[in-house]
């Protein structure tokens, strides 16, 4: 009878130390959760100063090969 209670201590030890463990790590995941969004804002305004500066990079390759058509042309 000793064992069997003693198992049954074993186990609601265990059965313990498993519930803080899950509510230890939805707590960790909570935290990054916020964190993630928090982020999002700044991503989002990120991508739009990435495109902001293709648009521009496109903008200066054209000028570019513009006046390089045009010293050529000078240059024939």
């Amino acid at each position: 009878m000793g064992s069997d209670k003693d198992l049954f201590d074993v186990l609601l030890v265990d059965n313990i130390e498993i519930q803080k463990s899950v509510k230890g790590g939805e707590a960790m995941m909570k935290g990054h959760e916020s964190r993630i969004k928090e982020m999002e804002d700044p991503i989002a305004h990120c991508e739009e100063k990435i495109t902001e500066c293709i648009r521009e990079l496109r903008i200066i390759k054209s000028l570019f090969v513009c006046c390089l058509v045009m010293v050529l042309m000078y240059l024939a």
